[in-house]
């Protein structure tokens, strides 16, 4: 079974269906974020890094905006950070950062972009159910990838690090635009896990 918007059950030709995998790597991040999130909840204060303090004066300036604009505008500010594989960062094949240690670290891979910017758009009001992390299969560069995918008004976007634009998913091609560019594996909030399968 599945749950949420339909936008994000079926995706570039695949299907999600529910699944009870612990995905610990996720629980976990999730627990830290949970922990550090109290240096950040009473808006600005000391006790943040210059650049947490722009995440969260960027974050205050956008409050009162369409959600259109929130995603537009925190996909441009989480973008400018630049990337880093985590062997290069943490000598390590796959680290998932918080948003502090991103933005303290000035820099990171795939996931930590999606997760600054799935914990800024939580910040921001948008519900848990319209988004997902979503681990891809990048049939252009051969490459795993994770993305944020959100639903905003029954359409699929996608806030990626590689395009300094929010797409629809459905734009998303490879170069040469013969199919998309990506192919889901599995996804997960604080909701639930999916996993998706071709059809």
């Amino acid at each position: 079974s599945s749950s949420g918007p339909s936008s994000l059950n079926g995706i570039w030709g695949h299907t999600a269906q529910s699944i009870s995998n612990p995905m610990s790597k996720w629980t976990e991040v999730v627990g830290r974020i949970s922990a550090e999130r109290h240096r950040y909840d009473g808006g600005v204060g000391d006790n943040l890094s210059p650049a947490a303090k722009y995440w969260q004066e960027e974050l205050d300036a956008v409050a009162s905006q369409s959600r259109e604009f929130q995603l537009n505008r925190m996909n441009s500010v989480i973008n400018d950070w630049p990337y880093t594989s985590d062997q290069n960062l943490y000598g390590q094949a796959d680290k998932w950062a918080t948003p502090l240690e991103f933005l303290d670290r000035g820099t990171g891979d795939c996931e930590d972009y999606a997760i600054c910017k799935y914990e800024s758009l939580r910040r921001l009001g948008f519900p848990e159910e319209d988004m997902r992390h979503i681990a891809v299969h990048d049939l252009q560069a051969g490459v795993a990838h994770m993305i944020l995918a959100v639903d905003l008004d029954g359409q699929t976007k996608i806030p990626d690090n590689h395009s300094p634009l929010v797409m629809d998913a459905d734009d998303i091609t490879t170069l040469n635009g013969d199919h998309n560019r990506y192919a889901p594996i599995y996804a997960m909030n604080r909701d639930g896990k999916w996993l998706y399968t071709n059809g």
